[in-house]
């Protein structure tokens, strides 16, 4: 009896010390799980730093042509605060960020390039919403809204390659994903971009310079779109047979087809005007049920 007892308790012991053991192994797992979420949302919300850069950039010159001013400086203002704290967040990151240093030489001058010209642009909108005829600050948005997009971006992409898998697979399905989730969002940033290119055309700033920067902007949304549906080797993108996703995508294109003779119109009436702004707003809305249902395939 008693080496009964005694085995009993062995098992017994075995068993509990393995079901101590497959607890922690659940809780590791479920703290990684939390963690990627955490990292995806993360993600989520510093890509649209690069729809900012335009978003800004569109309404400081919808403030200085006094168009619904309350309306778009509510705007500016809050899209600036945005972007000034998901930098800090960003940057805060330190352990990541020397990470890409070792790989990336040129990353510490883009967050320095970035950093500087952050700071400048911040202080003109500031500028700017106190006095919306103040032409110095609204030369400066204008003249530095695309390069503060161009470093964001470069900064953001590097983050994701670099803070990824060194496992071979795992990298080559990694890049596969990266291609989609750098990509998908930026049809929101293009339209931003398209709309602050028709306001300069007709603010009469380096028209022709403009004209050329917004048909290169529209043909570049235009591939885009498409290769999120059928694919597009140069771009990196597979396309989808995701159903869901592609009625998501027929909604937003039926919504761009109506809005690209408008944009590429020369001279639009003051109701053509505020028919763009609110379809461009429409397709906005319509194109973030597509980022959504994107990123959740990514993640599965």
């Amino acid at each position: 009896m008693k080496f009964k007892r005694v085995v009993l308790l062995s098992l017994c012991s075995i068993t509990f010390s393995f079901s101590d053991t497959l607890g922690d192994l659940g809780s590791l797992v479920e703290e990684v799980e939390i963690k990627k979420h955490e990292q995806k949302e993360f993600l989520k919300d510093v890509f649209k730093q690069r729809m900012r850069t335009q978003l800004m950039a569109r309404d400081a010159l919808l403030v200085a042509t006094d168009f619904q001013k309350k309306k778009y400086l509510g705007e500016l203002l809050e899209n600036s605060k945005l972007f000034n704290d998901e930098i800090k967040s960003l940057f805060s990151k330190k352990e990541d960020i020397s990470k890409i240093v070792k790989i990336v030489p040129d990353y510490p001058k883009r967050i320095e390039r970035l950093t500087q010209t952050w700071d400048t642009f911040y202080k003109q909108i500031k500028v700017l919403s106190n006095d919306s005829n103040n032409e110095e600050a609204l030369a400066f948005i204008i003249s530095n809204n695309v390069l503060l997009l161009t470093d964001i971006d470069f900064i953001l992409r590097k983050y994701i390659e670099f803070t990824k898998s060194s496992d071979t697979l795992a990298k080559a399905i990694q890049h596969k994903q990266l291609m989609l989730f750098s990509q998908v969002g930026m049809p929101r940033a293009y339209i931003q971009k398209i709309i602050k290119e028709k306001l300069l055309i007709n603010y009469e700033t380096k028209v022709i310079e403009n004209r050329q920067n917004l048909d290169i902007t529209i043909n570049a949304l235009d591939r885009l779109l498409k290769a999120l549906r059928e694919g597009d080797k140069t771009l990196g993108l597979d396309g989808t047979t995701e159903d869901k996703i592609l009625e998501k995508l027929t909604f937003a294109d039926s919504i761009w087809k109506s809005l690209k003779p408008l944009y590429q119109k020369e001279l639009l009436s003051k109701e053509e005007f505020a028919m763009m702004l609110t379809k461009s707003e429409e397709f906005i809305v319509k194109y973030t049920e597509v980022i959504t249902l994107s990123n959740e395939k990514i993640d599965q």
